[in-house]
């Protein structure tokens, strides 16, 4: 027929462009391989070392905090970067290294730091590693919208290589490395010495392979928004603005100016608001050259760089803890209505999703084998936790295989026939069916089954609802009509896995004090099933094409 026609020549030409669709995507095969993998081994290593439950709530809920206020910063900071590496691979490379360096601190941490702080560094390097595994995701998706033509097939491939990462993960925390060379530390050391070697090849072959131009300079026009003429900045001059202590230094030597709330001095033509503190003090860099002898005395300089240095702490503390909470509340609430219902579906759907991975290992080993990971267990119970830990974590292998196998040969062939929304519902459907016959059948044959069945809604996820958000902005006009607020494609790739975030620390909130009165981990089930039903009734708000606009 004449409708399937563009079908067939799209499926032809998407297939062409797969390994290079692939290759871009894999920081994100990296990364969720490395999160997949360390947070099978996370858990129980924070309850070795001696963390409550609680505590590793805490621990656990603190890297989707940071992302919660730091994504949507890198979103829209790499919508406005203009590095000569692009937009994007700027973001990647620094993240990347701050998975890599915790990576390192989790593998080796007692070797570097000694036994005595073994605790602590394992605990702030989980919330690390956390935190960047996750905020790599944003310019990953970000890239993938500016490089490939096809959204809805690019986020298909997208979500493949996820899960794709996953298996990996999921593999290499299976085996058993104690007997190989790597092995000769301990099986928790071979598995993140491998994800650091993997992360280390995923970001050199996407900077490699994603083109990035780099974003064209506005051009000058002498005038800004709101009529102060631009001239170009000093080069550098530090500028401590604390009342009462005025110091000037001239020569080869850096510019310290102090002075009241009043605006900096600075040089002519430079424009008085960009000097200027907004609310009570400010600080500012800039560099002067002038051949004339400094005029400040040590002590002098000393007390400004000291009023500088608690300027930015407690500005940084504020804007953590106080603006940017705000500014996000006041930004969720200005954000257009088919973005904020696809935001609400997302929020409801990865709190069902997340509550299944990261308490389903644990929901194995003392379940299903009936082991217990504490230090006054017996040796017998600690062994059979371990050995339902690794059940747990082939369980979860089979989940990114039936992931990977659907969103790359049958998702995009669902959405383009049924629609989006009848994609959205098939996965959390199907979850929701799949999360009480792990309560019912405990056999191994069973669990795998179902976590067969649990993949279709992650294949879903990590697709569907950001190729909706793309869609949204390239017809923002038709879906942001009548909003006041219009975000850019990086703000609502940002939005949408913020919800992701928020999930998980809406989850560490309220679990830890479920499982303390139900006395069992088995109580995740009820609330995944819970999550994935309200996440199926959400779905039916969500704005979606006609399957005949969208094929």
């Amino acid at each position: 027929s004449a409708s399937s026609e563009p079908t067939v020549a799209m499926s032809s030409r998407s297939w062409r462009q797969l390994p290079w669709t692939v290759g871009i995507n894999l920081v994100a095969f990296g990364a969720h391989l490395c999160a997949c993998g360390c947070f099978v081994y996370l858990p129980p290593m924070l309850r070795k070392a001696g963390f409550s439950e609680k505590s590793r709530g805490v621990i656990l809920g603190l890297g989707p905090f940071l992302c919660i206020l730091g994504v949507p910063l890198v979103g829209a900071w790499s919508d406005r970067c203009r590095s000569r590496l692009g937009r994007r691979r700027p973001f990647l490379l620094g993240l990347g290294a701050l998975l890599a360096l915790a990576l390192g601190a989790i593998a080796y941490g007692d070797v570097i730091f000694g036994p005595a702080a073994h605790g602590p560094v394992l605990a702030a390097a989980t919330v690390v590693l956390d935190f960047a595994t996750q905020a790599l995701l944003n310019p990953s998706q970000s890239l993938l919208y500016d490089l490939v033509a096809d959204v809805d097939y690019g986020f298909s491939v997208y979500s493949f290589t996820l899960s794709l990462g996953g298996l990996f993960g999921y593999l290499l925390s299976a085996l058993d490395w104690t007997g190989t060379a790597l092995g000769y530390a301990g099986q928790e050391r071979a598995v993140f010495l491998l994800m650091l070697l993997a992360l280390g090849t995923c970001m050199s072959v996407t900077l490699v392979l994603a083109k990035e131009k780099p974003l064209s300079p506005p051009k000058a026009n002498g005038s800004i928004a709101n009529g102060d003429s631009v001239r170009s900045p000093p080069p550098c001059a530090l500028v401590v603005l604390d009342k009462g202590l005025t110091a000037v230094c001239t020569g080869s030597s850096p510019t310290v100016v102090c002075n009241g709330n009043g605006p900096a001095a600075c040089d002519p033509g430079t424009p008085s608001h960009d000097h200027g503190p907004p609310l009570g003090s400010s600080v500012f860099i800039s560099w002067n050259q002038n051949n004339t002898k400094a005029k400040a005395s040590p002590t002098k300089v000393l007390r400004a760089l000291s009023s500088a240095l608690l300027v930015i702490v407690c500005d940084a503390f504020c804007r953590v803890f106080v603006v940017l909470p705000a500014r996000a509340a006041s930004c969720l609430a200005r954000v257009p209505s088919s973005l904020r219902r696809l935001f609400l579906f997302q929020l409801l759907a990865w709190m069902a999703l997340m509550a299944h991975y990261v308490y389903f290992t644990d929901f194995t080993g003392e379940v299903v084998y009936h082991g217990r990971p504490e230090e006054s267990a017996s040796n017998d119970d600690r062994s059979r936790y371990d050995r339902g830990v690794r059940a747990g974590s082939w369980g979860l292998l089979v989940n990114c295989i039936a992931s990977s196998a659907y969103s790359l040969c049958i998702q995009w062939r669902v959405t383009s026939r049924f629609g989006q929304r009848f994609g959205l519902l098939l996965g959390m459907g199907t979850f929701a069916v799949a999360m009480p016959g792990l309560l019912v059948f405990t056999d191994a044959a069973s669990m795998l089954s179902f976590s067969a069945m649990t993949g279709i809604a992650a294949a879903a996820l990590d697709s569907i609802p950001y190729a909706l958000a793309c869609l949204y902005c390239e017809n923002s006009q038709e879906y942001f009509k009548g909003s006041r607020y219009i975000p850019g494609v990086g703000q609502c790739l940002a939005l949408l896995a913020t919800a992701e975030y928020l999930s998980q620390v809406l989850l560490t909130l309220f679990m830890g004090y479920i499982f303390s009165a139900t006395h069992t981990v088995a109580s995740y089930v009820v609330v995944a099933v819970v999550c994935a039903l309200a996440s199926c009734y959400a779905a039916t708000f969500v704005v979606c094409p006609s399957p005949k606009d969208a094929s």
